[in-house]
């Protein structure tokens, strides 16, 4: 809790009190409506639990000290102190299911005790909280939170980027007390170029939105930072990046269209196989009586053809003119001079 709302809590509490003293009737100075709600208000700022504020906003609207909207806070609680100092930066999720309780170093309980609470925050606290508690970091960039992770722990911060990959995670037991049956683990790039991704949880998944292993749309999300998380790429590598919670993601762009999947079994596989086999072979043997039809079709018709040609010859030929005169006529043989001469 920051020192300006501590302080304004303290005032709201302390002054109806100082002034109740020296009242002839206690019980008339605080039947004043003004000092009542004064005093709830007080008790809603102090309170850092949601379950425990929302419990005070519902009795005074049962007693009629506020009605409904007329007093809701604006800002989310802060995290406790005691574990955000003891959280250490450049360590993985901490695994203590098989673990002794004292064996558990004091770090890791830090760190589950504060991801717990920031888990609870998210699920009861509304959205727009959240969003009023980052406004004033939207400068935080991520080489603040890589570099001085101190200075920022526990403070809600805006992380806008591109959504690649969505989680979903039966929820732990201390979560399902809580009403939380999932929780979702996202990884956000950054707008810095060759920096990891940011990786936040949430339990409140978006409407249309489902979980996935390739993603791309323009996200934006506010939540708590815990710590720099250390993980393992793909590349068998070790790498840090920040982690946050809070209680869902702001879609800022287009949803991916949903690829449809039609799964096709075996058995229908294998008969649609069969049945194109059969038509390409049906196909190949109506082709092959086709070309045998058409071939003795042709020499039908050529030795039809040839029989009417030897029909229209005839049986003699008729005799070729001579091309000179078998005998010249008689005037046209020249004289002589009487018989040869012996």
């Amino acid at each position: 809790m920051n020192l300006a709302r501590m302080a304004w809590a303290l005032v709201l509490s302390v002054l109806p009190i100082s002034a109740a003293f020296g009242q002839p009737d206690a019980n008339e100075y605080w039947d004043n409506l003004h000092r009542q709600k004064a005093t709830v208000a007080a008790q809603v700022l102090l309170e850092t639990s949601p379950r425990g504020q929302h419990l005070w906003l519902e009795a005074s609207k049962k007693f009629g000290i506020f009605s409904e909207g007329e007093f809701v806070p604006t800002t989310v609680p802060n995290l406790p102190a005691k574990y955000l100092l003891r959280i250490r930066d450049k360590t993985g999720a901490p695994d203590v299911s098989d673990k002794d309780p004292n064996d558990i170093p004091e770090h890791e309980k830090a760190y589950i005790k504060a991801f717990d609470l920031a888990v609870q925050y998210a699920n009861d606290i509304p959205l727009e909280r959240f969003v009023e508690s980052g406004r004033d970091n939207d400068w935080i960039t991520y080489g603040h939170l890589l570099n001085n992770p101190g200075d920022w722990r526990g403070h809600v911060v805006p992380i806008k980027g591109i959504l690649s990959r969505v989680t979903k995670y039966p929820a732990p037991k201390v979560h399902k007390d809580m009403g939380i049956p999932f929780l979702y683990e996202a990884w956000i790039k950054g707008p810095r170029k060759g920096a990891t991704p940011f990786v936040v949880y949430f339990p409140h998944l978006p409407e249309g939105l489902k979980p996935a292993e390739k993603l791309e749309v323009d996200v934006e999300f506010y939540g708590y930072f815990l710590k720099n998380h250390l993980y393992t790429a793909a590349d068998k590598k070790f790498y840090q990046t920040p982690l946050l919670v809070g209680p869902t993601l702001q879609l800022k762009g287009a949803l991916p269209r949903e690829e449809v999947q039609v799964s096709i079994p075996f058995t229908v596989l294998g008969v649609a196989l069969t049945m194109f086999l059969g038509l390409g072979l049906i196909g190949l043997a109506l082709r092959w009586w086709f070309q045998r039809a058409d071939a003795q079709h042709e020499l039908m018709i050529s030795k039809i053809r040839q029989r009417q040609i030897q029909d229209e010859m005839p049986m003699f030929p008729p005799d070729p003119e001579p091309e000179v005169p078998l005998a010249l006529p008689i005037d046209a043989i020249e004289p002589r001079d009487g018989p040869p001469r012996t």
